[in-house]
């Protein structure tokens, strides 16, 4: 019980607000803003109970401060792990912002050689055409050369 208390002391600091829970205030009493208590219904008299003992008043104050440690704990587990999960979601979002950027500027590239290999495509072409015209006239001079040499 003490070393789980220290353990829980070493983890939950003072200063956080959080680590501290407000006391619950009751009123007895009857009237019209008062809440009854369930012992005020009649559904539990701890005065009329006789199986209620002392052993087990000290076992459910043993387990008070466990269930307000354990409360503690797992608030700062939960902490821990949300502070976890936005330092993984900036982390996530940085390498998300990285990619678009990559991704943009591959775009780009990709616009400024598409563009290239249009501008060779059409180079080809022409020297395509320039080749067959070339040819024709090769060919016509070739055709009245044999004319006039027959």
């Amino acid at each position: 019980m003490t070393n789980e208390n220290k353990k829980i002391n070493e983890l939950v600091s003072d200063d956080d607000p959080t680590s501290e829970l407000e006391a619950a205030t009751f009123r007895q009493g009857s009237g019209p803003g008062v809440a009854l208590l369930e012992s005020d219904d009649g559904t539990f008299n701890l005065e009329e109970d006789k199986t209620f003992n002392l052993v087990e008043s000290e076992e459910r104050a043993d387990n008070e401060p466990r269930t307000i440690g354990k409360l503690q704990y797992d608030n700062e587990q939960l902490r821990a792990r949300w502070i976890g999960v936005k330092t993984e979601l900036r982390a996530r979002e940085e390498i998300t912002e990285r990619l678009n950027a990559e991704l943009t500027h591959l775009k780009d590239e990709l616009a400024r050689k598409d563009m290239l290999i249009r501008e060779r495509d059409d180079i080809v072409e022409s020297l395509k055409a320039e080749m067959r015209d070339r040819d024709l006239h090769h060919h016509d001079v070739t055709t009245d050369l044999r004319r006039h040499l027959n």
